[in-house]
């Protein structure tokens, strides 16, 4: 197991997780979706199974997906990081990490990304997530 794998696991509340069944290589897709949508690929890559991309301007970067391979089982998860001065900003109401389902605390990062992976769920033939 990559040892990226253990993060999978970490707080599943805070990060939207979706597993759908593949027919047939989704990395070239995955890869043509990234870059349409400026994501940057920071973790190993697809060939060991695993892949993380992330887009935004701050270190660590705000909003993050991870993509995991085994067997026809493709593994995405999603999440919003907000730094500790958005954090300070926001008087704590905010948390370290996020999901991308729909809410009310950090909004607009939450709805930018669940969109890109609407339209990554829509390419691979798998149901949207719901916006409540």
């Amino acid at each position: 197991m990559h040892p990226l794998m253990a993060q999978f696991a970490q707080q599943p509340e805070k990060r939207t997780t979706i597993q759908l069944q593949v027919y047939q290589d989704p990395w070239a897709l995955i890869a043509g979706w990234g870059q349409h949508h400026k994501w940057k690929t920071i973790g190993p890559a697809p060939e060991q199974g695993l892949w993380v991309m992330t887009r935004g301007w701050a270190n660590p970067a705000p909003q993050n997906i991870a993509f995991h391979l085994e067997g026809y089982v493709l593994t995405l998860q999603a999440w919003v990081r907000f730094s500790g001065m958005e954090r300070l900003r926001s008087f704590f109401i905010l948390p370290a990490e996020i999901n991308i389902s729909s809410g009310g605390r950090g909004l607009l990062a939450r709805r930018s990304v669940r969109n890109d992976v609407n339209e990554l769920l829509g390419h691979l033939g798998a149901p949207q997530l719901a916006i409540q």
